[in-house]
């Protein structure tokens, strides 16, 4: 079975290009566009990795990152954050692994997904 990835994206135009790309590297792609969603998802099953985008209605990546990061079965999940604007990014900062600038560079996603995930 394909590792799976949980992406996070409002915009649905974007999450469609990063579904259909996620998906022919190989990966199992649950997508949501809220962090309502997200929360609901990581109940249902384990994931490889959380791509989500800092940017989302409802709640920042920032806070829905410590929500992954306290969750019993995703604790040590890898969550990678995209974003145009690095300035959250504080030093120490421990609930993100990895940092993608949007526009997301998709050879730059697909080389930090393999490092996170082992796959591909």
């Amino acid at each position: 079975m394909p590792p799976a990835i949980l992406l996070i994206e409002d915009d649905k135009l974007t999450r469609l290009i990063l579904q259909t790309n996620l998906e022919e590297w190989g990966y199992q792609v649950v997508g949501a566009s809220s962090g309502e969603e997200a929360t609901k998802a990581i109940v249902q099953q384990p994931f490889a990795a959380i791509l989500m985008d800092h940017s989302l209605p409802g709640i920042d990546g920032t806070a829905l990152g410590v929500v992954f990061k306290n969750h019993e079965k995703h604790r040590r999940t890898p969550v990678l954050i995209m974003s145009a604007n690095p300035d959250f990014l504080e030093p120490g900062n421990e609930v993100f692994d990895g940092y993608i600038l949007k526009p997301v560079s998709l050879d730059a996603l697909r080389n930090k997904l393999s490092e996170l995930t082992s796959h591909g």
